[in-house]
């Protein structure tokens, strides 16, 4: 019995979704974003969700791009942009795919939490 339970347990955790795939530089670290007069921490977790140093929290997902339910006190938002997925800790970009005005932000990725 005992085997059996040990044999479903890991059948479960092989089984669970990887939600990290494509935004695995980001786990353990910090993504630092500046737009304009504008900065923040955002801190991605494996198991889908994330928080920020704005206050807010939500979840995400990666397909093509990283795409963000932010959940805020006006309600919640669906954002989607292009994710570096190449970027190693100490690396930072500029895209412009976060606005439909394309107002570039400044992504970086910091070592650690």
């Amino acid at each position: 019995m005992k085997t059996f339970i040990l044999a479903a347990s890991a059948a479960v955790l092989f089984a669970a979704p990887t939600f990290a795939d494509g935004l695995d530089n980001a786990m353990g670290n910090t993504v630092h974003v500046v737009a304009g007069e504008n900065a923040w921490d955002t801190h991605f977790l494996a198991d889908g969700t994330f928080t920020d140093t704005l206050g807010r929290s939500g979840t995400w997902t990666f397909d093509t791009q990283l795409c963000m339910n932010i959940v805020t006190a006006e309600g919640a938002q669906d954002v989607c942009g292009p994710w570096n997925e190449s970027a190693a800790a100490g690396d930072t970009w500029n895209t412009a795919g976060w606005s439909a005005e394309g107002t570039e932000i400044t992504v970086s990725i910091v070592a650690g939490h």
